[in-house]
């Protein structure tokens, strides 16, 4: 594994302070709020870590309630709703400080054998044909270019270009493609996987929406504030395998926009959803 995933897979290495109380630490960020994804990756991670090893998360429905502040560890308390026979519930808040950050419910299921179907794999270019995140930005933005320390331990592939500068004045539609995919070789764990991929999930959940409307760096009139976050698991997922986020905003209004997603593999399989409404001021 690369030294980013490495750090990244330590993140979700929860300390347990008392029963269904973990305490998860935050990297150094030379932003100023606490990055999301960190927080839905661990409060999933501490879920996960109150049911039975056969239950895996199908389904996780937060709210982000407050900024939180890098460098300071956060607390999160996990309630257990429910045990059935093959479904386990859980509540877990997320707090720094006392004060309350992010609010979410996760289910987990007992997998079975059932009908299965899914919408096609989009006919766009595959990953190896497309240049790496930091490298589009160097060509567009040059010095310019803004911090990627949340991203490192992944490889961000666009298949289309986005508005990344003011220079940037085309109208485009609330569409993105993304290819992601870690950097290096995980851990053969479900789990990890499904906590990795909660933190990626958070990374470029709300470009569709900014798409049409605003570059996404430099001088710009918005600021960005995500609302709330879904993540369904709909089949195993790996991380360290290229997936598409295939992304469509079909509304903004009053402030808010929204953005959902299918994720697929590179063979055409469907594996997860997102969804999320972000803030726009």
């Amino acid at each position: 594994m690369t030294e980013a995933i490495d750090r990244l897979v330590a993140m979700l290495d929860l300390k347990p302070v008392d029963r269904d109380v973990y305490s998860g630490e935050s990297p150094a960020d030379p932003v100023q709020r606490l990055y999301g994804g960190q927080v839905v990756a661990q409060a999933l991670r501490a879920a996960s870590g109150t049911v039975p090893s056969d239950r895996l998360p199908h389904s996780l429905h937060g709210y982000f309630l407050s900024p939180g502040r890098p460098l300071v560890s956060v607390t999160y308390r996990v309630d257990r709703i429910r045990d059935g026979r093959s479904f386990s519930h859980r509540r877990v808040t997320a707090c720094q400080e006392d004060r309350e950050l992010f609010t979410t419910s996760v289910s987990f299921h007992v997998p079975e054998v059932g009908f299965a179907h899914e919408d096609p794999l989009p006919d766009v270019q595959g990953p190896e044909a497309l240049v790496p995140l930091e490298e589009e930005l160097r060509d567009r933005l040059g010095d310019a270019v803004p911090p990627l320390s949340r991203s490192e331990a992944f490889d961000l592939r666009y298949t289309e270009p986005l508005r990344w500068s003011p220079q940037d004045v085309e109208p485009l539609p609330g569409r993105s493609r993304l290819w992601i995919r870690a950097r290096g070789v995980l851990p053969d764990d479900e789990v990890l996987h499904r906590c990795l991929f909660a933190y990626v999930s958070d990374l470029a959940s709300l470009d569709a929406v900014r798409r049409p409307h605003t570059p996404l760096w430099g001088p710009t009139r918005f600021t960005v504030t995500s609302l709330d976050h879904s993540l369904w698991f709909h089949r195993s997922v790996r991380v360290d395998e290229w997936l598409l986020i295939d992304q469509h905003s079909p509304v903004a209004g009053e402030g808010r926009g929204l953005a959902s997603s299918k994720v697929f593999t590179a063979d055409g399989t469907v594996v997860a959803g997102i969804a999320q409404e972000g803030l726009f001021r």
